[in-house]
């Protein structure tokens, strides 16, 4: 995702939860 690093690990980390 193009955003910030916090924000991308939250959406990497709800992607693998999903």
């Amino acid at each position: 995702t193009q955003k910030i690093v916090k924000q991308d690990v939250s959406d990497f980390e709800f992607s693998t939860s999903v």
